[in-house]
């Protein structure tokens, strides 16, 4: 039924185009039902007969791209998530957006076990950075993180194989994180060096009233640090090292307040090279590494 589909043209993502010379015109059975198929019918009899089953496979991919690697808890919650997004897409006759709406209306969706679980790939990695930072740029910049991604082996619409990538853990070993850790290094650079005070602007925007007026670095420190990794720094003694990088080389005296020149991140000259010194001191922890 589904001889003859056999050239692709040499641009990617082209449609498969069908040779009348190589198709099989005869009498095949699938799935019990017997006549003389075509491309469509397939789809159509796998359809009618195995919808739960289709349903139940794509809604798993799903769950796992956005919410949780492991659809196989021993609790069974994802289970029963899962068997929910089927009965919409087959009700909804295998429309993807009431699928995708359930799923991001749900509490599970929100849940702590959900946030900061799975593995950003290269493409996240950097796109995701620029996405949440708001950082202006240029199609250079846009050009650079294809590239960076593709050296750490997701170079876009072009996968191994027909299986696609297989994410998550796949993404790390020794080679690539030092590559994430230099590439991303290199990114941080290219924007603060194309306009610094936008690493001010960043830290302002997350930290609101207390980058205008507080002149206790933590606070603002730790705000940006929650805002910049999904579930925070590991522990305490993790959050002080931060701190430390973010304080920078400014002395204590001016973040102690009440003097005649006191610090806080929207009025201190240096302010954005020390945002800019701790997202690259960020960028570099195994929390970054997670979406």
């Amino acid at each position: 039924a589904l001889s003859g589909y056999v050239e692709r043209g040499e641009i990617g993502c082209s449609p498969v185009a069908f040779d009348a010379t190589k198709h099989d015109a005869g009498s095949k059975t699938i799935l019990g039902q017997t006549g003389n198929w075509g491309y469509d019918d397939v789809i159509n009899i796998l359809f009618e007969q195995r919808a739960p089953e289709i349903a139940e496979f794509i809604c798993r991919k799903l769950y796992e791209f956005f919410v949780h690697p492991d659809s196989r808890d021993d609790a069974n919650n994802a289970q029963v998530i899962i068997d929910g997004m089927a009965a919409t897409f087959v009700s909804n006759d295998f429309e993807l957006a009431p699928v995708l709406r359930l799923l991001f209306k749900s509490q599970h969706f929100f849940d702590d076990e959900a946030i900061g679980v799975i593995i950003k790939s290269p493409v996240d990695f950097y796109f995701n950075t620029l996405n949440e930072s708001g950082f202006a740029y240029t199609d250079t910049n846009v050009a650079e993180m294809v590239n960076y991604s593709a050296l750490l082996s997701q170079e876009i619409f072009e996968p191994f194989d027909v299986a696609g990538w297989q994410r998550d853990r796949s993404w790390i070993n020794t080679n690539f994180m030092i590559g994430r850790w230099l590439t991303i290094e290199s990114i941080l650079e290219n924007f603060y060096m194309a306009d610094n005070e936008q690493f001010r602007s960043f830290g302002l925007e997350i930290s609101g009233n207390a980058g205008l007026t507080s002149s206790n670095p933590d606070e603002v420190a730790r705000l940006i640090i929650d805002f910049i990794l999904s579930k925070g720094l590991l522990n305490e003694d993790e959050y002080a090292k931060a701190f430390t990088i973010f304080r920078s080389d400014v002395e204590d005296v001016y973040y102690e307040g009440g003097n005649q020149e006191s610090w806080t991140l929207a009025t201190w000259p240096q302010a954005p090279f020390q945002v800019y010194l701790l997202f690259q001191y960020l960028a570099r922890q195994p929390e970054f590494q997670l979406k």
